[in-house]
């Protein structure tokens, strides 16, 4: 299983495992600790895994991820390495396909804690 943090209203998931399995594993995990709250931002950070995932390892995580911010979150970012980066479309269109409040990050982590804070802000916005 991967690792989790809560910070900031955010619960920030280190993702360093190729196997889906893992990032479900901790993302259940994370949303059954007492500190979870729904609606609170969640951010998959993909940058540390040990491999180098495919497309569609890369793409499995997002639609995933996408669950997850249907039924749990307000907001969700996934932050996956600069080899990705043409993953960020792909996910806009999944996130407006399946009425979900979701980016990728292909720019670092910092990009994506700022957004999911702009998003507890103003829940407003959020959708």
């Amino acid at each position: 299983m991967d690792d989790f943090e809560f910070e900031r209203g955010t619960v920030v998931i280190g993702s360093r495992d190729r196997a889906i399995g893992s990032v479900v594993a901790t993302v259940q995990a994370a949303t059954q600790d007492k500190r979870f709250k729904r609606g609170m931002g969640i951010l998959v950070d993909h940058r540390g895994s040990e491999e180098s995932m495919t497309t569609g390892e890369v793409e499995r995580r997002i639609m995933f991820v996408a669950n997850v911010s249907r039924h749990l979150s307000s907001r969700c970012a996934v932050v996956v390495g600069e080899y990705h980066s043409g993953l960020e479309q792909i996910a806009k269109g999944l996130a407006e396909s399946e009425g979900t409040n979701m980016r990728v990050f292909a720019d670092g982590i910092d990009g994506a804690k700022a957004w999911l804070r702009e998003g507890t802000r103003h829940p407003a916005r959020n959708r």
